[in-house]
């Protein structure tokens, strides 16, 4: 999710590194099922690593940089 355009080739979707990657494209991508997909993508948004976007009826996520280099930065001080 780092890179969008480069992990999910443009679709439907040509601003995938500004609106995010839809919940479909990657559940196709890491084939597992869209219920399996939701729950991870759940966690993720609720830890705040992720952030999420309604377009039309497809909910579309991507990455809270901001927080996942706070959470590096704290991995690696207590490493």
């Amino acid at each position: 999710m780092k890179t969008p355009s480069k992990s999910f080739p443009v679709k439907n979707n040509p601003d995938k590194d500004l609106e995010g990657i839809c919940v479909r494209e990657m559940q196709l991508a890491l084939d597992i099922s869209q219920s399996t997909t939701s729950q991870h993508l759940s966690i993720l948004e609720d830890a705040g690593l992720l952030s999420s976007k309604k377009i039309g009826g497809f909910s579309c996520f991507k990455r809270n940089e901001a927080a996942i280099k706070q959470l590096a930065d704290y991995i690696s001080n207590k490493i």
